[in-house]
């Protein structure tokens, strides 16, 4: 039997506000609907000030205040961590007394840095919380049928292998995919259902249908043991509960599944005859460093974004980049590119 050829769809936070503005905002309008126990904490009001200083009244988006905080949380586990040579060397007056040639009083300032890194756990915590009410909401058949509905079906029509790769939260796809079953979602069970991991594992290439593969995780996902739930999309009061990468600096992932998850994108994308990007910036280094790497000089890749200027991280392919939003007629598109790149 003849294998199928592989197209990929990678969907970033833009196809998702493409689908329902109003229900899945970007990550500056995120930061913009923040509450007020968020904003009006100290921290925070310095923390946005420092942004401020450098970017004038340009827009702050969430990922980027997330970085800072966890810069400021690194500082603070640095001092009082004595693993490392921060730690150790202010510890028990090292530094002091080898700059100085004198004991320095240093107790305030650990208790400073002490409760500093407290209340940024807290902080952090309540700006994460809000992933729960952005993007809990399912969209309406309606948005569907102008944007993911006519994208799905047209690939769907093609004879190919279509998978589909998200750094989005909600359940939108999950949602598209309910009418056009394209690909795999993993889900198991009806009355308790679960997610099969074990689809990640394998050599995906080799399936007969693609996956839906959500590189940071889903809303409506909650781990126990070693088996990851899938439930609705509401706070479970422990994050660690939830199977989630949040905004903010994110690297390579340090947890197992999501590790395959990514392993799985990297060789889907190494197998695709055609790639398209759908509202994706491009500001992740890993993602980026997996496109560059696994994207081959005859993968034909699309990036659908509005921006006219879209820095992608491609050097063996050159995309080609419709300056548009996601919607029917771009959908028509995309679907007309892999028709053409497939030869079909």
């Amino acid at each position: 039997m003849t294998r199928k050829p592989t197209v990929l769809v990678f969907a970033g936070a833009g196809a998702s506000k493409a689908v329902a503005p109003d229900r899945y905002p970007t990550t500056v309008e995120f930061f913009e609907s923040l509450p007020e126990p968020v904003t009006g904490n100290r921290l925070f009001m310095e923390v946005v000030a420092f942004l401020k200083r450098d970017s004038g009244n340009g827009p702050i988006d969430i990922e980027l205040l997330l970085w800072r905080l966890d810069e400021l949380k690194q500082f603070c586990s640095q001092y009082r961590d004595q693993k490392n040579l921060p730690g150790w060397i202010l510890a028990g007056n090292r530094l002091s007394q080898a700059v100085l040639g004198k004991a320095v009083n240093l107790n305030e300032t650990a208790q400073l840095l002490t409760s500093c890194s407290n209340q940024l756990d807290r902080l952090v915590s309540k700006i994460n919380i809000e992933v729960y009410d952005l993007y809990g909401k399912l969209p309406d058949e309606s948005q569907l049928n102008e944007t993911w509905t006519p994208l799905l079906k047209g690939l769907g029509g093609l004879g190919a292998r279509v998978e589909l790769v998200t750094t989005n939260y909600d359940m939108i796809l999950e949602s598209a995919l309910d009418k056009n079953k394209v690909a795999e979602i993993g889900w198991r069970g009806s009355v308790l259902r679960t997610l099969d991991t074990t689809l990640w594992q394998g050599d995906s290439p080799q399936q007969s249908r693609g996956l839906l593969t959500k590189l940071h995780g889903s809303i409506n996902w909650t781990r126990q043991g070693d088996q990851i739930f899938v439930s609705d999309p509401m706070f479970k009061k422990d994050h660690d509960t939830h199977v989630i990468i949040y905004p903010g600096f994110k690297g390579r992932p340090v947890d197992a599944m999501f590790q395959s998850f990514h392993t799985h994108f990297a060789s889907a994308l190494a197998d695709a005859k055609v790639a398209i990007f759908i509202g994706f910036a491009f500001r992740d280094e890993y993602i980026n460093d997996i496109c560059e790497r696994s994207a081959t000089g005859r993968t034909k890749v699309g990036v659908l974004n509005p921006e006219p200027q879209i820095a992608t991280p491609f050097s063996n392919t050159t995309p080609e980049h419709w300056e548009t939003g996601f919607d029917a007629g771009s959908a028509k598109t995309a679907v007309d590119f892999t028709r053409h790149a497939l030869g079909v």
